[in-house]
């Protein structure tokens, strides 16, 4: 029982990071159908990042997200306006997105390895005398640092759904996901919610990879296709452009890759986990959530324009 309550966990703070993951991806596929299969080594960017702040400077991964923060979502604006808008005119857009974000994942990867090499790094335990080791309760032991990483998580998922359900960019955000040309209809500039769609994707891609250099021990400029792979199956799991379903969908998957540890071994949580995302897949193709709908919602994000928007 110790067991099974220590894998859910686990697969909760393992999940949120995932979940991090996911709606980033998903929010830029829904808004603009771009199917950005860089995110991978966006992410492992971002964790290079957080590691060379503590290499030259000693700041800690949290303290690092601040930098971080900014930088992706300077760049992601930066990588929107030099391929987006382009790829948007497409007769598919798919299909010419997956080769042009491909192609720029392998030129991130090769960057990355050429500049700081193929051996795996980490920061090791950066909050090892602030934190204990572990957490004990109800006979179940936790990594100090999985929870701090699952807690920071949660923290910006909810801020991530605050600004969907309680903004006029989020709630513009949903619209364009739902009826992207009824949105244009309205006199809404689907450029700029999809310029701003496409950093906060990059942003919580950043946010994932300072995460992930706390709650595992190390990385390399490799791990990237790893964490696109996952995010490409939560997404599916979830409901394509749905980024609450992919929210969940991580949480749920990193239980059953946790689980699936438990009762089988560690080299089983992979095969087990796609298995079961292949049966969801041809059991409800449209995915384990269905994307709210939004008619008749729509023009309510056309009432709650601000000035200027």
């Amino acid at each position: 029982m110790s067991e099974i309550l220590s894998a859910l966990v686990l697969g909760i703070a393992i999940g949120s990071i995932y979940a991090l993951i996911a709606s980033g991806l998903n929010i830029i596929f829904g808004v603009m159908r771009i199917v950005n299969f860089a995110h991978g080594g966006f992410i492992i960017l971002a964790s290079y990042s957080a590691f060379w702040a503590w290499e030259f400077f000693g700041i800690k991964p949290l303290t690092s997200l601040l930098f971080v923060v900014s930088m992706f979502l300077v760049l992601g604006w930066v990588v929107y306006y030099l391929s987006v808008p382009r790829l948007l005119e497409a007769d598919d857009t798919e299909m010419m997105s997956l080769l042009v974000f491909f192609g720029m994942y392998i030129v991130l990867e090769a960057t990355m390895t050429t500049v700081w090499g193929a051996r795996t790094r980490g920061i090791p335990a950066p909050y090892e005398s602030t934190l204990p080791g572990a957490v004990s309760f109800a006979g179940v032991s936790i990594p100090s640092t999985r929870l701090l990483g699952m807690g920071v998580a949660l923290v910006v998922i909810a801020v991530l759904v605050w600004i969907l359900y309680r903004t006029y960019y989020g709630k513009a955000i949903r619209a364009i996901i739902q009826d992207r040309e009824a949105v244009q209809f309205l006199g809404i500039d689907t450029d700029r919610i999809s310029a701003l769609a496409f950093a906060i994707g990059l942003v919580l891609a950043g946010i994932a990879g300072v995460l992930l250099t706390i709650i595992y021990p190390s990385f390399s400029s490799v791990s990237g296709q790893s964490y696109t792979l996952i995010a490409f199956a939560i997404i599916v799991l979830g409901g394509l452009g749905d980024p609450i379903g992919a929210i969940v969908g991580g949480i749920i998957f990193a239980i059953i890759e946790q689980l699936t540890a438990i009762v089988l071994g560690l080299s089983w949580s992979p095969i087990v986990a796609f298995i079961l995302l292949v049966v969801i897949i041809l059991a409800r193709p449209e995915g384990l959530f269905r994307l709210q709908d939004l008619r008749g919602y729509v023009a309510s994000v056309r009432s709650s324009k601000p000035e200027g928007a």
